[in-house]
């Protein structure tokens, strides 16, 4: 069965390092592509979904992404800050009883990370998780 649902496109501005030495920073604007899928046939209006998805946003808008947690002790790659975002946005939306399919993040049009709830081990959400909490004491 293929997909039906919703396709939100979110962008934002940031900067990061992916390195340990702070003289590499550099800025992208990345592209937050987002598959969403109503749950049990509940509907929330799209200018509502719209904003939860861009009020999660706002922390890592304009930022230096090695400063946001959990970005302080894990190297904010494409493939971390995917798997950050689509944990976080899946359980977000889930409380509006939305599923979140699938997550596509890009720094350049020929850099596209993509990922669904398949692709990460209970280990990975657990480690996200946990980084997050630490760094939030």
């Amino acid at each position: 069965m293929g997909f039906q649902g919703y396709k939100y496109t979110f962008r934002i501005n940031a900067s990061h390092t992916t390195s340990f030495n702070s003289n590499d920073t550099h800025s992208h604007t990345f592209e937050i592509c987002v598959y969403i899928c109503q749950k049990d046939n509940a509907f929330e209006a799209y200018d509502i979904t719209e904003n939860i998805i861009l009020d999660y946003l706002k922390t890592f808008s304009g930022a230096f992404l090695n400063s946001v947690s959990p970005f302080d002790v894990i190297m904010p790659t494409i493939e971390n800050l995917g798997d950050k975002f689509f944990c976080d946005i899946s359980e977000i939306l889930d409380k509006k009883g939305l599923k979140l399919v699938r997550l596509e993040l890009n720094e350049t049009p020929q850099r596209i990370y993509s990922i669904c709830e398949v692709d990460l081990s209970e280990e990975k959400i657990g480690a996200l998780s946990r980084e997050s909490r630490r760094t939030e004491k």
